[in-house]
């Protein structure tokens, strides 16, 4: 009852949006807030425990300094728990000011984009919200600075994307992936041949490392733990490509019509993410499948982008296949094991 009473008002936020654009701020900011409170104050999610283990483990360790960052496993979330900490705050306080960091950075970028962020913010919700910030909470993070990384992108920002980039890199490793993925437009290229060699050159050489280093092995035990295990359901790969395909589609229409040269370059650069994860994925299938679909989870986050400029086009083509897209993913996520029944925390903020 109770994600249905928070899905159902962020719906109704959203709507009175669309309804009245005078209203968006003030709607996305309502959202934006419920949203924040909702996961922050959650006392059970999948990876919950993990994070109280590790808020503990961070306030008891007598180790050097680096040795105690690096127990947040990547180096900026532990300096987060540490100064969490270190300003007398308790353990839930890492959860709301994860989902008040995350939620905020992605808004900000919504906003340079579509001018507001109420309706960018709901399709989050349906997509990767109970995946990222009410779970993956370091994932959450590092994409709302992977976002703004992208904006700067594709405005040819590239000291400030270089910036946001390894932020974005410091909360979780995984944005590495972003960054090679990203690469072609930093050194401008980014026409369809170059783009197009850069992307089968790279998955054919993943193909050619994967057999040849162990290491890849040791990163996905590490990630195999988000789903999957050790090998591939055919239901998962089906739905991997079927999300991967309709995100394609979306995105080739909008880079078709698109007029602004920024916003083109912007469409263009989630199209390259887009087949890099699904190549990725398939890729890895028989010999890291954790990580495959770890990496085309980490892309296929940057849909919001394309979901929302489908919705925004206001074509009944466009608009009707991104409401599928948003109303399955949701049922995905509803039939999945994330959304454990609902429970405030007991847990201290300060």
């Amino acid at each position: 009852m109770s994600y249905a009473i928070f899905i159902g008002a962020a719906f109704i936020l959203t709507v009175i949006a669309w309804l009245r654009p005078s209203h968006a701020g003030v709607c996305g900011g309502v959202l934006l807030v419920f949203a924040i409170l909702f996961a922050g104050l959650r006392g059970a999610s999948n990876d919950y425990g993990d994070y109280v283990t590790m808020f503990r483990d961070i306030q008891t360790s007598t180790s050097s300094l680096l040795e105690t960052v690096y127990i947040g496993k990547d180096p900026l979330f532990g300096l987060l728990i540490m100064g969490i900490q270190a300003a007398g705050l308790g353990v839930q306080a890492v959860f709301l000011l994860s989902a008040a960091i995350a939620l905020s950075l992605k808004a900000k970028a919504f906003s340079r984009i579509f001018g507001e962020f109420a309706t960018p913010l709901f399709i989050t919700l349906c997509t990767t919200y109970f995946l990222h910030e009410y779970t993956q909470m370091r994932v959450a993070i590092a994409l709302g600075f992977a976002f703004l990384g992208l904006i700067a992108l594709s405005e040819r920002r590239k000291l400030l994307w270089l910036i946001f980039t390894f932020l974005a890199a410091g909360f979780h490793i995984s944005m590495v992936a972003v960054l090679v993925c990203e690469l072609p437009f930093v050194l401008e290229w980014d026409n369809s041949w170059a783009l197009a060699s850069f992307l089968g050159g790279g998955l054919a050489g993943l193909a050619a490392v994967s057999h040849i280093f162990s290491l890849l092995a040791v990163v996905s035990e590490r990630t195999s733990e988000y789903q999957y295990g050790d090998t591939l359901s055919t239901h998962g790969l089906l739905l991997a490509c079927m999300e991967a395909a309709v995100i394609v589609i979306l995105n080739l229409v909008l880079l078709r019509d698109e007029v602004h040269p920024g916003r083109a370059r912007l469409w263009k650069i989630c199209l390259v993410l887009q087949i890099a994860g699904i190549g990725m994925f398939l890729v890895l299938a028989d010999r890291a499948p954790g990580l495959g679909f770890r990496l085309e989870e980490l892309m296929n986050a940057f849909g919001v982008f394309v979901i929302t400029g489908a919705i925004f086009r206001r074509s009944y083509q466009t608009w009707a296949l991104a409401f599928i897209y948003c109303v399955g993913a949701f049922a995905v996520v509803g039939a999945s094991h994330l959304l454990l029944p609902y429970e405030l925390s007991t847990q201290q903020i300060w």
